[in-house]
């Protein structure tokens, strides 16, 4: 009888097993994470649920051959594939004494404010760190009015801060020596008594390199804490190398002495320069950097990207390879008024600021197309709705899955203004979407000209009920319902033949 029950168990276990709902495709970000501008010294920064990246902006045009940077953009994801443009957070306008070069950031967050640290080329002067402080992570940032760092020399560059447990704030810069200085509970100036203080450049602290100090250190320093152990992850040179890599050094003090740990990221990438972020995201560890991927770029247009690793059990760093993009770590709830400037991947799609200050999809044609990935609509969404500006008119056809996958729904949008769009929102019939897919939004019309203008979107159904926060599972398919059915048969079959078995042997032992 024993034997029984557990052949029996056995059974309904893996009954259970085989039960359980596919889950959709897995769904990955497209690198480089940012394709209508070039964008270059990623810093990432997670608030609650959500991961904001800080970029610098590389302007499509040069001028007199060299980095032309006037401004820091910022981006933010729930899960790692769709990203929302936030657009220009803090530029050189904003910073009255500075003149040029608005070079990597890094931005965190304290009582409430946030701070973003920022090197400038200071007017009649050499770099300097300036600091933007708002109430949101998103901006606009308020300059201080003046300098944190101001050595009038070329060193005070690309700023890494970060907030120990016992309160201190450090902030790390420079190349190329590294420095630091210990930051005021304010955030916004630093113990002057201990002043600016120079790392020992050592082989032993950065290994043996091809830079001025003689070690691998080169510049772009991000240092961070993870367990009881201090990083100290930068961009450096090889002996001999025409570009740099990413490379790292430990010690468990915040202020060193560091020891050299090894290659991060190998110098392939197109571009002199490379630029770390490294975060840890809902239980997930990531490394951003800068390529030359996109067309047309090269030494001064760079992109951002994303990688994802994980740690040695030591706390030790493998060297990480780049990579085509990440693994969604959660679903996308399309319920509810979107950005239309969400998404996962565009192709042939401009953004302008609007006069709100907001951000707007410009110069939409056929054949244009926007990819959302991984959107949960669970039970189903019926109504799909945007606020569009016509211009030439045409059409959204929303498709699951790919560029031309199943059709759901055409949004028509007549021919309007050209030459004064402006905004209405519009609605259409959405039919057989339900579960996880992609979802593409594809751009279509008879004209030649730019159709439309877009701001926002979002869908509307009984699946908005069934959202939830962080990752939401898969709804179950069709087939899995009959599975599960199936499922819950042998279930109740198996219960029956075990209370006839025990009936039996009960009836035996009177």
């Amino acid at each position: 009888m024993k034997n029984f029950c557990k052949k029996a168990i056995s059974t309904l276990s893996a009954t259970l097993l085989f039960a359980q709902p596919v889950a959709a495709a897995d769904s990955y970000s497209t690198n480089p994470i940012v394709r209508d501008i070039y964008t270059a010294d990623p810093a990432p920064m997670v608030v609650g649920d959500t991961l904001y990246v800080y970029t610098s902006h590389d302007e499509d045009e040069l001028i007199d051959g060299f980095y032309t940077m006037f401004e820091w953009c910022c981006y933010s994801t729930k899960d790692m594939v769709n990203w929302t443009d936030h657009g220009v957070v803090f530029s050189l306008e904003d910073i009255e004494w500075a003149e040029d070069r608005a070079w990597a950031p890094q931005a965190v967050e304290r009582n409430g404010k946030y701070y973003l640290y920022c090197p400038v080329h200071k007017k009649n002067g050499g770099m300097a760190i300036a600091v933007g402080v708002s109430d949101s992570p998103t901006g606009p940032f308020v300059d201080i009015g003046e300098p944190l760092i101001d050595e009038g020399d070329w060193n005070d560059i690309d700023p890494t801060v970060f907030i120990d447990d016992d309160g201190q704030a450090y902030l790390y810069f420079g190349n190329p020596e590294l420095r630091y200085v210990l930051l005021n509970e304010d955030m916004v100036s630093y113990d002057k008594e201990v002043g600016i203080v120079k790392v020992p450049m050592t082989e032993e602290s950065f290994g043996k390199g091809g830079h001025a100090t003689g070690t691998t250190y080169a510049e772009g320093p991000w240092f961070y804490k993870r367990g009881d152990l201090y990083y100290m992850v930068y961009a450096a040179f090889a002996e001999g190398a025409g570009s740099e890599h990413i490379a790292y050094s430990t010690s468990t003090s915040p202020t060193g002495p560091w020891e050299y740990r090894g290659v991060v990221m190998t110098e392939e990438g197109g571009t002199y320069t490379n630029h770390p972020g490294i975060v840890d995201f809902k239980d997930h560890s990531y490394l951003f950097y800068h390529t030359a991927q996109l067309p047309g770029g090269g030494l001064f247009n760079r992109s951002v990207c994303v990688a994802e690793f994980e740690y040695n059990e030591d706390g030790s760093i493998d060297p990480i390879p780049k990579c085509d993009g990440v693994k969604a770590i959660a679903t996308f709830n399309p319920f509810g008024k979107i950005p239309a400037t969400t998404c996962a991947y565009i192709e042939g799609i401009s953004k302008q600021v609007k006069e709100d200050g907001g951000l707007e999809l410009v110069k939409l044609s056929k054949g244009d197309y926007i990819r959302i990935g991984n959107v949960n609509f669970a039970s189903g969404a019926d109504e799909f709705t945007a606020n569009v500006a016509s211009e030439a008119g045409g059409s959204i056809e929303i498709r699951l899955d790919s560029v031309d996958g199943k059709l759901v729904g055409t949004l028509e949008v007549p021919a309007g203004n050209v030459d004064a769009p402006t905004y209405e929102t519009l609605s259409t019939a959405i039919s057989g979407a339900s579960g996880v897919h992609d979802v593409y939004f594809v751009f279509t019309g008879d004209s030649p000209r730019n159709l439309m203008k877009m701001d926002w979107w979002e869908f509307s159904g009984p699946g908005s009920s069934d959202q939830t926060t962080g990752t939401v599972a898969a709804p179950a398919s069709k087939n899995s319902v009959w599975i599960v059915a199936a499922a819950a048969a042998a279930v109740v079959a198996v219960v029956a033949v075990i209370a006839v078995i025990f009936a039996k042997k009960k009836k035996k032992n009177k």
